[in-house]
């Protein structure tokens, strides 16, 4: 693969940051815009890891923004740049409902960056798809497990003899989404993900089973079935687990010496005491080769074929049910308890906007009341000098008349005149009462509008 010659990174231009994430690495290039292309200033590619194997693509490609970010914090923090995925989802991961801890871990370090989320198809992201799919990479799960080439082609041609483990991967081949859940196919070997572990599936071979079960057994040394089986579930898995192991201590003579022979001399001295003349002689290989001759012991507990040993499986299971159902009750709990709150708050909300609506309507009905009744007092006084005024022309034009009725033709004309324009100034008056009124009605109304 041929990969541009990167350049120093220039202040003065922004950067550019493209991701993207396989099943099992992630790879990144940082760039700049050179005219018209684009210039890396640095690549990176990491091994995903073994607890993100089985995640969704959306976790994937969010961890491998997460770890590009990380990677080039003196780069990137506290300044605008591009980001750029093929996939479109991590536009909203700022709505996504709900989170796991890594997950909101992830957003809130995200966040802490000013960027630009551009989608990219992955046809034109080649360079950081050839980083996230490194070859060196595609074997990191089985090389986890520490399996050989001749016991990797060895458990690949077992699958097709094993009906159960056959069909599984047949299920898998078909993209059945219930089977995937739990199991995964990665080059050709089978692996069951179960109570947040990752094992291999080894299928119904006793050559195989009896390899696995004794560089457990022997790993752990020889005290009983359960230290290799714990040792056998963080690594391994098939139907029948537990009680094979259980039956390969028990048919394991150096297992049957070290749980027969007791560490305290009182019960050396009573095992010895029941074990018959015709005996045959046990070598110890622990004891430098001598001849041991030993039976179990059948009373007292020294024989654990009647006792019943829970699965060690089963416990992990019931732990991880019981801490599950633990976390969805308090996140329940907490969720009714953010409700009621959200509820109070509306309540008080509300309360509190009535009661001020309520004083704005009391304050305003005091204030219409008065200035109503400013404006109709105002009324009455103009109304009554206005009758005071016509009523005293009224006089005036009596007396005249009274004074004036015994003068001649012209002066009565005269008076007729005087008699016109008094009425035609009372008629005056009154239009100018008239225009009035509604000026009154205009401003009390103005008012009203006001408050």
């Amino acid at each position: 693969m041929h990969y541009e010659v990167v350049k120093l990174p220039d202040p003065d231009k922004p950067f550019i940051v493209s991701t993207d994430a396989s099943q099992y690495d992630i790879g990144a290039v940082l760039t700049q815009q050179d005219g018209p292309k684009l210039r890396p200033v640095e690549y990176m590619s990491k091994k995903m890891p073994s607890q993100n194997l089985a995640k969704s693509t959306y976790e994937k490609e969010l961890y491998a923004v997460y770890k590009a970010l990380t990677h080039w914090r003196h780069y990137l923090l506290g300044r605008f740049f591009i980001l750029r995925t093929d996939h479109q989802s991590l536009r909203w991961m700022r709505t996504q409902s709900v989170l796991s801890d890594a997950l909101k871990h992830w957003i809130e370090v995200i966040e802490r960056y000013d960027f630009d989320p551009q989608y990219l198809k992955g046809e034109y992201n080649k360079v950081v798809d050839a980083l996230s799919c490194r070859p060196d990479f595609s074997g990191a799960l089985i090389t986890e497990f520490n399996l050989t080439d001749n016991v990797t082609q060895a458990l690949v041609e077992a699958y097709r003899e094993d009906q159960f483990m056959s069909e599984i991967i047949r299920r898998l081949k078909a993209k059945d989404k219930k089977t995937s859940v739990e199991f995964e196919l990665v080059n050709g070997l089978l692996f069951l993900e179960k109570a947040g572990n990752k094992r291999s599936c080894v299928p119904n071979s006793e050559s195989l089973r009896s390899l696995f079960l004794g560089e457990c057994h022997d790993a752990t040394g020889n005290f009983g079935y359960k230290k290799p089986a714990a040792n056998l579930l963080q690594r391994f898995w098939w139907p029948t687990m537990m009680r094979d192991a259980q039956l390969y201590v028990e048919t394991c003579q150096a297992g049957h010496f070290a749980r027969w022979c007791p560490q305290n001399p009182n019960a050396q001295q009573n095992a010895s005491a029941i074990v018959p003349a015709s005996a045959p002689p046990f070598t110890n290989p622990a004891n430098n080769g001598n001849a041991t001759t030993i039976v179990p012991y059948q009373g007292g507990g020294w024989n654990n074929t009647n006792r019943r040993l829970e699965s060690l499986e089963d416990q992990v299971g019931k732990m991880k049910i019981r801490y599950d159902a633990d976390k969805e009750k308090e996140r329940k709990k907490k969720e009714g308890e953010e409700k009621k709150q959200r509820e109070k708050e509306e309540e008080e909300r509300r309360q509190k906007e009535k009661q001020e609506r309520e004083a704005f309507q009391k304050e305003l009905k005091v204030t219409m009341a008065t200035e109503l009744s400013a404006v109709r007092e105002a009324w009455t006084r103009k109304q009554q000098k206005d009758k005071a005024t016509i009523e005293k022309l009224r006089t005036e034009m009596e007396e005249i008349r009274r004074g004036m009725a015994s003068t001649s033709t012209a002066r009565a004309h005269a008076i007729n005149e005087l008699d016109f324009e008094m009425v035609e100034k009372m008629r005056q008056q009154q239009e100018e009462m008239k225009r009035e009124q509604p000026e009154m009605h205009t401003r009390l109304l103005a008012m009203v509008t006001h408050w």
